[in-house]
């Protein structure tokens, strides 16, 4: 057994520098994950200091808003969001649909939602999370939301 620990170790010794940078990207995209998910939960709580935890500075977020004839657009400061009063909000997100592109400090989230709002349905969409890495850890750049309220994407 102590054999095996032995050769199990020295083969982690020779292997780990040899691809550190697979190793590196599945921590970048676990926490790439996590600001997702983060955000998702901040909704839901109502957490206004924990959704602007997640932003940089600079930060915008921009929306899509599709109407039976037509559609608008607009955008805002995250910093600037408020809720709606007394409803609760239930955004859902499957981890399992996020398509996340990284290279070294970028990434990109593409990922499916939908939001209730005192559990009936108010819309779907995709949201699209461009994110920086910076010495605190990944932070979102901009958030891009499609917001309709039929043909769902799944």
């Amino acid at each position: 057994m102590k054999n095996k620990l032995n050769l199990v170790c020295l083969l982690c010794g020779i292997l780990f520098p040899l691809f550190p940078n697979a190793i590196a990207q599945e921590s970048d995209e676990e926490g790439i994950r996590l600001v997702v998910m983060s955000y998702t939960e901040a909704m839901a709580t109502q957490n206004k200091k924990a959704l602007a935890d997640l932003h940089i500075d600079e930060a915008e977020n921009y929306f899509l808003s599709y109407h039976p004839d037509s559609v608008s657009y607009g955008t805002q400061s995250p910093f600037d969001f408020e809720f709606w009063g007394n409803y609760q909000l239930r955004p859902e997100i499957n981890p399992e649909e996020m398509k996340i592109h990284s290279d070294k400090r970028l990434a990109s989230v593409w990922v499916p939602y939908t939001l209730y709002v005192n559990e009936k349905f108010s819309h779907c969409g995709i949201q699209m999370y461009n994110m920086i890495k910076i010495d605190a850890g990944w932070r979102i750049t901009s958030l891009t939301s499609s917001l309709q309220t039929e043909d769902c994407i799944r």
